[in-house]
């Protein structure tokens, strides 16, 4: 009988265990993902080269979400033009950002 016991316990623990698949989704060539940064930057403090962002809207490809708004993301700094004398402003030159599926 513990045999018996012991043995139906084993199966019911491993049939419990069972995998779970998530299905393929096919991402389409230039999918627009909307990331905007996390907080202000300015060309005269700004020494990294990546920017800390959050992606903005929810991508949704084939009724599944790839990516979720507020996901993390970052934005790459291509340039930095520092700000000239008589009001001319400087500029951030972004060149790609990533998005990352967490």
């Amino acid at each position: 009988m513990k045999r018996f016991l012991s043995v139906l316990i084993f199966i019911s623990i491993l049939l419990s265990h069972s995998a779970c698949y998530a299905k393929d989704v096919l991402v389409p060539t230039n999918t627009t993902i909307y990331i905007s940064p996390d907080k202000t930057f300015s060309s005269k403090y700004i020494k990294e080269n990546e920017i800390p962002a959050s992606i903005t809207n929810d991508v949704i490809i084939n009724n599944t979400t790839i990516f979720k708004a507020g996901d993390k993301a970052t934005l790459t700094v291509g340039e930095i033009r520092k700000a000239k004398f008589w009001g001319k402003g400087g500029e951030l030159v972004i060149s790609n950002g990533y998005a990352y599926d967490e």
